[in-house]
């Protein structure tokens, strides 16, 4: 088994190399997440009718993202998966793949998200549990197309007999590149925050509003950048539980 350490520094090499390749995808998440949060914030700046129907605008505005964001997901998977096993990969060819395993994808995502929320619920110790056992469900449906109940089922027998070390290694590669792409994000934020004199007081101004949404998109970038390390390094852990699994 490899160590965080490991699983970071690889899922960096592979990142590193395919870095262009991989931002044909990955501006696609940065430009939907914009326009969604665009919209987000001129509905919150200009729209001044029933706040209902202002919640409502919001959500759809913010649907985008989350369709767009877990299409890049699902196409990423499929890339992380040829660059692990040192294949050549079509970015046309992986578009076509994110959008052919778009539905099963988002099914399994809601079973699993419903599955965790509900343990979270009952005595929150379950929800944690169950986020190790079905971590993988997305990737069973992806490159082993798995149905629904057996993608969970398989993604539960990848840490039979060892949860604390799948956990341990599913999250805290996921840790160090969220934080890393928290830090980048605060120190870019404190940079435009001095350039433009916006104060920490409550922002009732339209210019202070427009300044904080430019300052969110640039985060965003950020953001996006470092989903394809995340990615991999879950595709890193993934490949190498399942090549146990076989050997065992």
């Amino acid at each position: 088994m490899p160590t965080v350490i490991e699983i970071i520094q690889q899922s960096w090499k592979i990142y590193e190399e395919n870095f262009k390749k991989l931002l044909k995808i990955t501006i696609w998440g940065f430009l939907a997440t914009s326009v969604s949060t665009s919209l987000i914030y001129a509905i919150d700046i200009f729209y001044k009718g029933n706040e209902w129907i202002g919640m409502i605008l919001g959500f759809l505005a913010g649907a985008p993202q989350v369709l767009v964001a877990l299409w890049m997901t699902v196409t990423l998977i499929g890339i992380a998966d040829s660059l692990l096993e040192k294949k050549s990969f079509d970015i046309k060819k992986s578009i076509r793949a994110g959008f052919k395993f778009y539905i099963p994808a988002i099914l399994v995502s809601l079973a699993v998200a419903f599955t965790e929320a509900a343990g979270f619920i009952l005595f929150i110790i379950p929800g944690i549990i169950f986020s190790v056992w079905f971590a993988f469900s997305i990737y069973e449906t992806i490159l082993e197309k798995k149905k629904l109940v057996e993608a969970m089922k398989e993604s539960k027998k990848l840490s039979a007999g060892r949860w604390w070390l799948v956990a341990w290694l599913y999250y805290m590669p996921g840790f160090f590149w969220g934080l890393a792409g928290w830090l980048a994000t605060s120190i870019l934020f404190f940079a435009i925050k001095q350039i433009f004199f916006l104060t920490n007081s409550v922002l009732d101004s339209t210019y202070e509003k427009i300044m904080i949404l430019f300052v969110t998109i640039c985060q965003n970038a950020f953001y996006v950048f470092f989903v394809p390390p995340i990615i991999l390094s879950v595709a890193i852990l993934y490949k190498y539980l399942k090549k146990e699994a076989v050997v065992k």
